[in-house]
């Protein structure tokens, strides 16, 4: 399915401010335009996957770009098909010296990445373990004090391993 779109049709638009409002109360920094939020590009394309499937939507991966950054997030493309793109900015658009952004035809903007939609997922919450918490710190412990060293580790790990065997028998 392809459609194209008139020329006078606009690429860029705003995700107003009041889609943010909370998240600098939960540490979520974004560098939003004063009055206006964030800038979203508009996509030419639409995105339909097979039922059951999604696309996530992140920063192109090996592309490290100083001026902007894409907010990442997954659609049910399966349901929905037109999405849009939120950007952040690196540079304070509210500066009148860093007003303008530039980014080049060409320069990849998203990755885009299949995804199973899986809504069956079940939440199983055991008791707390004594055991498992000493396991696991004894497991630090041993791993930050070889420092880099495989076979050390891998030997200590062992004996750990086997003391505890031993113990339970």
């Amino acid at each position: 399915m392809s459609y194209a779109y008139d020329e006078s049709a606009e690429w860029m638009l705003d995700q107003p401010i009041t889609q943010f409002n909370g998240m600098k109360d939960n540490n979520f920094k974004v560098n939003l335009i004063k009055k206006l939020g964030a800038l979203k590009l508009v996509s030419p394309y639409w995105f339909r996957t097979p039922p059951g499937w999604g696309i996530e939507f992140t920063d192109p991966f090996y592309h490290h770009r100083r001026n902007i950054k894409l907010f990442p997030g997954r659609v049910e493309s399966d349901k929905w098909h037109e999405t849009n793109f939120p950007l952040e900015f690196y540079d304070n658009l509210d500066d009148e010296e860093h007003g303008e952004i530039i980014v080049r035809a060409g320069e990849p903007l998203v990755m885009l990445t299949p995804y199973k939609i899986d809504l069956s997922a079940e939440l199983v919450v055991k008791k707390h373990s004594e055991d498992f918490t000493k396991l696991q710190v004894r497991n630090s412990q041993i791993l930050s004090s070889v420092t880099s060293d495989w076979i050390r580790y891998k030997q200590k790990y062992n004996e750990f391993h086997s003391q505890k065997e031993k113990k339970q028998s």
